[in-house]
């Protein structure tokens, strides 16, 4: 928490953002993965995993 930060909203909405990227990649790979097979599956949770938990500026 910074001192500019005095709610403490920073945290929040960064965890939000994470929980909501998640949430998303779950709905779009239950939607494609009858067509995928489990490899390929492996690979898009590979390749999410460190790019939806990447800081933004």
């Amino acid at each position: 928490m910074t001192r500019d930060d005095t709610r403490g909203l920073s945290i929040f909405y960064a965890s939000f953002g994470l929980i909501l990227a998640g949430y998303l990649f779950g709905q779009v790979t239950y939607q494609v993965a009858p067509r995928l097979a489990f490899s390929q599956r492996l690979l898009s949770l590979t390749v999410f995993s460190p790019a939806g938990g990447s800081p933004r500026p």
